[in-house]
């Protein structure tokens, strides 16, 4: 069963996207976001019955979190478990669990490279909320060290964006970061999950592990996205669901 996820709660026009997922990553108000869009992101999602996980990042609204920062292992612990926190307390008074936790943009790509940032993430989560799954790369230090501290674990596949021949995201400096045509991306996702491997931006296979797949919900036609992508999953006989999270 593959989970259809989507980065929500960011401030964009995203609640038509609800229908099409199965569970949501919300701004914890460090990169996007404010607590009351997070309860009411919250709230939406369980009317639609959709799995509800954080969305932490670095404190960096003016960068959209997209900004790589330097700092200490400590102070990251600190501003994530403030995060986490804050959500699960959320998530508790809708009377829902916060299933999963994926790190936002500069922060899940710098856990890929950095064990400092990785041990972090996995340190906040262990200790705000042990029975949550942590989502990533499958080629992440974060996932790694995860695993070695009894965490689950999901491997994340973006259906939008190209990937390097190391398995690591394209940088969005660069022109192909981003995959532009929508039944490109589309296809590119089915065969990754069927296959195992899709074409890196320099032309080598490859390999990719599926458990969920990332849509961003700050794209202008993620909702007709999504919508493709179900149908694309379900022509497929490829079981769509977060029951895996």
């Amino acid at each position: 069963m593959i989970d259809l996820n989507c980065d929500v709660g960011e401030g964009f026009n995203d609640e038509h996207v609800f229908p099409y997922i199965t569970s949501a990553n919300i701004a914890c108000g460090a990169h996007a976001g404010s607590p009351e869009l997070m309860l009411r992101t919250i709230k939406q999602a369980k009317k639609h019955g959709v799995a509800v996980g954080a969305h932490p990042g670095f404190l960096d609204k003016e960068g959209f979190g997209r900004r790589e920062v330097e700092i200490e292992e400590e102070q990251l612990v600190a501003i994530l478990m403030y995060q986490l926190g804050a959500m699960r307390t959320l998530c508790e008074a809708e009377g829902i669990e916060m299933k999963h936790v994926k790190p936002h943009g500069a922060l899940y790509n710098m856990a890929v490279r950095r064990e400092d940032y990785a041990r972090a993430i996995v340190h906040a989560v262990k200790n705000v909320a042990p029975r949550a799954t942590l989502i990533g790369l499958s080629t992440s230090s974060m996932l790694t060290h995860a695993r070695k501290e009894g965490l689950k674990t999901a491997n994340e596949f973006f259906a939008d964006r190209m990937l390097e021949a190391d398995g690591t995201l394209t940088p969005r400096s660069e022109t192909k970061a981003v995959i532009q045509d929508e039944h490109v991306a589309v296809a590119r996702t089915i065969q990754a999950i069927q296959d195992g491997y899709v074409q890196a931006r320099t032309g080598e296979s490859v390999s990719v592990q599926v458990n969920t797949i990332c849509l961003h919900g700050d794209s202008p036609r993620v909702q007709t996205f999504a919508a493709s992508l179900r149908e694309a999953l379900k022509a497929a006989n490829i079981p769509v669901g977060a029951a895996n999270l």
